[in-house]
């Protein structure tokens, strides 16, 4: 995803940086939640209020609690629902 600030923009270079960076720690974690079962996605929506809305301050523990659910997942034999 590439924003470019045009002309007129209030957005500065360094607000479209933390804009970018925002996105990709929100696909990373979109990335490892689409792995998780149904079941997993929602307890998630629950704690988080979705994935569009996750503060990013909580972006890394929501990473880390998907990448600990599906190592768990692994571990057990657990397979994605489909949904």
């Amino acid at each position: 995803m590439v924003y470019l600030v045009q002309k007129g923009s209030r957005m500065s270079a360094m607000e479209q940086f933390d804009l970018q960076v925002r996105e990709y720690k929100r696909g990373l974690v979109r990335g490892l939640l689409i792995q998780c079962t149904a079941e997993q996605q929602i307890f998630f929506d629950r704690m988080y209020k979705g994935i569009e809305h996750i503060k990013e301050e909580q972006m890394r523990n929501a990473y880390d609690q998907c990448s600990r659910t599906l190592a768990k997942n692994e571990k057990q034999g657990v397979m994605k629902s489909k949904v």
